[in-house]
């Protein structure tokens, strides 16, 4: 049987649905790829979490998220005490990935109602103190930046909406409206 993994955009309400679910969902365990990564991101002795991505690109520290996912995606299909577990995580960049190095693989894509996106966006937007807006302000002009804090705008969102179907398509994966929906598929 072939572990699965769930990709979505960000800002589908993946954290919601985990959290809702206190991580498990029909006798299925559910791993946060951001906290698997990050937790066994480590360089020598030193443990670097999420932290990696945030250092300048230069340094040899540094780590892109994409990176930094890989890190989890590996220990979960490798190590058999993820055998009754899902891995969900938000990375279009993966699809490529996952398709051809693990072929094997049940890969399942979330992409929720286009409004309820934007609902859910808007109101991720709006619970962010305005200390944290005006700082979001000032790196506006960098998205790579953005991207690393976890943030987006709206137009990101509907573009990353664009590459998730043109993936699906071309990769032949499914697409399901909501991740009870991808966790209920037999």
């Amino acid at each position: 049987m072939s572990k699965i993994i769930i990709l979505s955009p960000s800002s589908s309400g993946k954290t919601y649905f985990m959290n809702k679910n206190n991580f498990l969902f029909n006798g299925k365990k559910l791993v946060c790829n951001e906290f698997l990564s990050s937790h066994n991101n480590t360089y020598g002795d030193f443990r670097m979490g999420s932290t990696a991505a945030l250092v300048p690109s230069g340094h040899e520290y540094y780590k892109s998220w994409d990176d930094i996912y890989k890190i989890g995606v590996k220990l979960f299909l490798n190590s058999d005490k993820y055998n009754d577990s899902v891995l969900i995580y938000n990375s279009s960049y993966h699809i490529k990935y996952l398709k051809e190095n693990y072929p094997d693989v049940d890969l399942r894509v979330v992409l929720i109602n286009e409004e309820k996106h934007r609902e859910k966006f808007l109101d991720k937007w709006e619970s962010i103190n305005d200390t944290k807006k005006s700082l979001i302000d000032l790196i506006k002009s960098d998205s790579n930046l953005l991207r690393i804090n976890g943030l987006a705008s709206m137009w990101f969102l509907m573009e990353e909406r664009k590459i998730y179907k043109r993936l699906t398509d071309k990769y032949n994966i499914s697409i399901y409206d909501s991740f009870e929906k991808a966790l209920n598929k037999k």
